[in-house]
């Protein structure tokens, strides 16, 4: 990082402003300070907790924005240890009264020994308005330093008399005003609050690394030259990373699809939904990437990613990561700059682009959506870390044709709080009168055994298909978590020693494809026990089995290499969307250390051959 020397602004009154250049270290570029001359006075807070927070006025200050704040201090001389202490961050387009202003961050400390405590927000937060309000809400007993300098309207106390309140809005105080000694607050500080606070002007890195709104795209005008700060991936066109992210102890690699998707599958569930405009590209990660030992996908830092949407999407456009077993799409807080749109990236796995679905708010049709069937659950009840199968139909009941796809979501939820543990998806097509679809899912839940959990699933989670009865859309069967294979782990693993080679790929229709795969345990024991194997043929659209092997692979001593080279003939549906999937230990049969590096997943769409 390039050190600069920084200027502590002083803001001796409203009307005068002086600046003094000194070098500093640590956080922020600007420090932000009201406070004169070394004098002090000690003010302490009584009664009930209250904020106290410093004004700033950026604009003459000369304060570019949008800018960064990164850290916030105040002068204590007495702390109340181990008492919880709120930071808060507001912004105002207007100066004046912070009743009105909007709150860009908080969190929650403590603040245990004398002289300047210091808080940093990690990522910074992004400052967009002229005026901030920075400061803490302080507990009773606590005593800081003002300076002496003279009466003062830059700093504000609030208050509730006998209670706390929410500080997410200052309208929540029951008191609220300047300590000048006027009503209502009637403290007269004589002085400011030495409260200070660092920024510094955002560039388009710092920008998207604070941004934290999910869904919404955030429009920057910071200039942003990607492609000269960026680097392009060898094989994933338009998609850049910041080589900066990996500090030279890990390397990422792209991979992508070769065509563009003929029609949007990928659709994420929720209040808004998404669906999938964007080439589909694997972000995986070699070296020392990893967070947590035991985690292959979550990276030890995210990495700045951004990609070229088509024209049409560039204005709703954002970022999606898909990780985990299986792979679960997360929309990623988004940053647009010019053409390209930015986002940080935590872990490895899918990445493409996502535009929200729009609601068609009609009439009902004469049509219902329902379950054909009640769901089938295997094993049932769940076993801790053992894969579930959860078999699920949805039926038409017309006489009306849906004139749209829809999504099915499945999950496993802790019935005590509404947490959602595990969670699965698919997609229904257009479905004529009294037709019916049935897709199967997997669910593996490995938290809270013993206590009461239920599988739920819900037709139609976005509500986008107006029906006559909307009541019966939703299933739920409760049930006790058993022990399943959760517990101690052996001390070996299985991975693959190398990427699974199959040949040729793309698969042709019709024909056989050599997959030779080798397995290794890279574990201190043997394996207790063989393995099952699985390698799967799947049609992305649907999630529908194309073709599937299982081979057993025998125990394995440490180090030891299984070679399997099986044939895949897959026959149907060419020139669309298939994945091959490969997923070792396939019924979880053994506990190892870590059960994160167990699946190969590989799209391609099926060339035609000699299928008719």
């Amino acid at each position: 990082m390039i050190k600069a020397i920084r200027l502590i602004l002083l803001a001796l009154t409203i009307g005068a402003l002086v600046l003094l250049a000194v070098p500093m270290a640590g956080a922020g570029d600007i420090i932000l300070s009201n406070n004169s001359g070394d004098g002090n006075d000690v003010f302490f807070i009584s009664g009930e907790p209250s904020l106290v927070i410093n004004g700033f006025d950026l604009t003459p200050l000369g304060v570019q924005l949008p800018a960064t704040l990164d850290r916030v201090n105040i002068s204590v001389k007495t702390p109340v240890p181990g008492a919880p202490v709120e930071v808060v961050v507001y912004q105002d387009a207007n100066g004046g009264s912070p009743i009105d202003s909007e709150l860009v961050g908080r969190a929650t400390t403590t603040i245990d020994n004398a002289g300047v405590f210091s808080y940093t927000f990690d990522p910074p937060l992004l400052i967009t308005q002229p005026v901030v309000w920075v400061g803490f809400y302080l507990p009773v007993g606590l005593e800081f330093h003002a300076d002496n300098s003279g009466t003062s309207v830059l700093t504000w106390w609030a208050w509730t008399t006998g209670s706390t309140f929410d500080v997410s809005s200052l309208a929540n105080a029951e008191v609220l005003g300047p300590a000048d000694g006027s009503d209502p607050v009637g403290i007269d500080m004589g002085g400011v609050a030495r409260i200070t606070t660092e920024l510094k002007t955002a560039n388009g890195q710092d920008i998207i690394r604070s941004v934290s709104d999910v869904g919404t795209q955030l429009v920057s005008d910071t200039p942003f030259d990607i492609a000269t700060v960026l680097l392009n991936y060898e094989f994933c066109g338009p998609v850049y990373y910041d080589p900066e992210d990996l500090a030279g102890d890990f390397t990422v690699v792209c991979r992508s699809d070769t065509h563009d998707p003929l029609a949007p599958t990928d659709i994420i569930p929720g209040d808004k939904e998404f669906e999938r405009r964007g080439y589909l590209f694997d972000i995986m990660a070699f070296g020392e990437y990893r967070a947590v030992p035991n985690d292959a996908e979550w990276l030890r830092r995210p990495v700045t990613h951004c990609m070229r949407p088509r024209p049409e999407d560039l204005e709703q456009a954002v970022i999606g990561s898909a990780y985990g077993a299986p792979r679960v799409w997360h929309i990623l807080p988004t940053v647009r700059f010019g053409e390209f749109i930015c986002a940080e990236v935590t872990n490895t796995g899918y990445l493409s682009y996502f535009v929200p679905r729009a609601a068609d708010v009609t009439d009902p049709k004469n049509l219902n959506l329902q379950f054909a069937y009640e769901p089938i659950i295997n094993p049932h009840p769940l076993q801790c870390g053992v894969p579930a199968e959860v078999r699920v139909s949805v039926i038409n009941n017309g006489p009306d044709a849906t004139d749209r796809s829809f999504v099915v979501n499945v999950n496993d939820v802790l019935v005590s709080t509404g947490q959602i543990l595990a969670t699965s998806q698919f997609v229904v097509p257009t479905l004529a009168p009294d037709e019916a679809y049935t897709s199967v899912v997997n669910l593996t839940t490995t938290t809270f055994t013993n206590e009461l959990h239920a599988i739920q699933a819900t037709i139609d989670s976005g509500n986008y298909i107006p029906e006559l009865n909307e009541s019966d859309n939703f299933y739920s069967s409760e049930y006790l978590l058993g022990q399943g294979i959760c517990g101690s782990p052996s001390n070996s693993n299985l991975e693959f020693e190398v990427q699974p080679v199959i040949d040729p790929h793309p698969l042709i229709c019709g024909q056989n494809s050599t997959i030779t795969i080798k397995v290794k345990n890279t574990g201190a024991e043997r394996t207790p026990a063989p393995t099952r194997m699985s390698i799967v043929d799947t049609l992305v659209s649907t999630g529908q089995v194309q073709a599937g092997i299982d081979v057993t692979v025998p125990e394995l001593d440490p180090n030891e290499v299984f070679t399997s080279v099986v044939l895949m003939n897959v026959s149907t549906f060419y020139n669309e969307m298939h994945r091959t999937t490969i997923r070792l230990d396939a019924d979880s049969g053994v506990i190892e250390t870590d059960e994160t590096d167990n699946l190969f997943e590989q799209n391609y769409v099926l060339q035609q051959g000699s299928c008719p």
